[in-house]
């Protein structure tokens, strides 16, 4: 009966141990999975952060690239619009340059003209004045010749003095370049010279001279 009892006692132990040892291996199997189901969160976890992380520097990486490309497409522009300025610039100061210097030689031929004018307006005077004083002369020749010959002075007189009187001196030009009459006659056929005004070669010789 006791070796039954101890045969009994031995069978429920061994059942009792058996049972414990696979609860103990499920437990184990059970923390075990637990374990990997942790790591596995945590691996992806770490993997999205990685992922994350990742995709935020290549992000950042083109967004600097077109930041960069930005800003040396807009350095370009600034450069190409600082140089267009610049030739507009120099194009009108070039302009500016030939207008002054176009009024300038305008001016400069307009004072030599007026200069041409009033040397010439000098010459014709002063030849004027020397043919007047040529004349004077030769009226006067003529006329202290005639004394000699005759008493018939008066028209020979009055001819020299109106012709004098007239314009201002008998070489000074009338309406059409010439002084109209310059010829005078006494009673014994004596003539002054008609003279004519002076002339543009004549100022071109005088000058030559």
């Amino acid at each position: 009966m006791s070796e039954v009892l101890k045969m009994e006692d031995e069978r429920i132990a061994r059942d009792i141990a058996k049972k414990e040892a696979a609860q103990e291996k499920e437990q184990k199997e059970k923390e075990a999975k637990k374990r990997a189901a942790i790591e596995s969160i945590a691996e992806h976890r770490a993997t999205v952060v990685k992922m994350k992380l990742e995709k935020e520097r290549e992000e950042k990486a083109e967004s600097r690239k077109e930041l960069q490309a930005s800003v040396e497409k807009n350095q370009i522009y600034l450069e190409t619009e600082k140089a267009k300025k610049q030739r507009q610039r120099d194009a009108s100061i070039e302009v500016q340059k030939i207008q002054i210097q176009q009024m300038a030689e305008k001016k400069a031929k307009e004072q030599q003209e007026k200069q041409a004018d009033l040397d010439y307006n000098a010459q014709k005077e002063l030849i004027a004045l020397h043919k007047e004083h040529e004349f004077q002369k030769y009226a006067k020749q003529v006329i202290e010749s005639v004394s000699m010959t005759t008493h018939h002075l008066y028209p020979l007189l009055k001819a020299s003095k109106e012709i004098t009187g007239l314009g201002g001196g008998p070489f000074s030009r009338g309406s059409e370049g010439t002084n109209p009459g310059f010829q005078a006659q006494d009673v014994a056929e004596t003539q002054l010279p008609c003279c004519m005004s002076t002339t543009a070669e004549e100022v071109k010789t005088m000058k030559e001279h």
